[in-house]
């Protein structure tokens, strides 16, 4: 890669090189961390380890105070994953027909040649970013049923026995 020192002083001056690295490293299959993207912009670049750690805190401050999982080609390759499961979900308004996880998972399916993890994957995280039912929200919504009744049995047995 070339190296770039144009633009110091901009503080997003280095923001597209680092997003280059991080999507090299994420198709490698690595998990990217902020010493994996400093060693990249220190290679990259001719700047100092100092500058380099400056720019990517800065990086990572301009992103909500994380480093993006995902690269720019994921985002794309969700997008249409994304109008299909709209679709659906209108199709099965529009027929009045009940929709649930399990219907757009098999929309997928037929529509991708995706294995059956990253479909539920891709499944899970569009309901997630749409506001659906989540297996994490299920299970709250489990524990808090079992919770209510076991405390619905307590106070029963507790009249039960004061009637007594």
């Amino acid at each position: 890669m070339a190296k770039r020192t144009a633009n110091r002083g901009r503080p997003d001056a280095y923001d597209s090189l680092i997003d280059a690295e991080r999507d090299a490293l994420l198709q490698s299959g690595r998990k990217v961390t902020r010493g994996d993207l400093i060693r990249a912009l220190i290679e990259a670049s001719d700047l100092s380890p100092g500058e380099a750690r400056r720019a990517v805190d800065g990086f990572i401050d301009r992103r909500g105070g994380f480093i993006p999982s995902t690269s720019s080609t994921d985002e794309a390759r969700t997008g249409w994953i994304d109008d299909l499961l709209d679709a659906e979900r209108a199709r099965a308004a529009r027929d009045d027909r009940p929709m649930n996880r399990q219907t757009l998972i098999r929309a997928v399916r037929q529509a991708s040649e995706l294995t059956p993890r990253e479909v539920r994957t891709a499944v899970e995280d569009y309901l997630y970013r749409r506001g659906g039912r989540t297996p994490t929200a299920d299970r709250w919504r489990i524990t808090a049923i079992g919770v209510i009744g076991l405390a619905m049995t307590a106070i029963f047995v507790v009249w039960i026995l004061l009637r007594a």
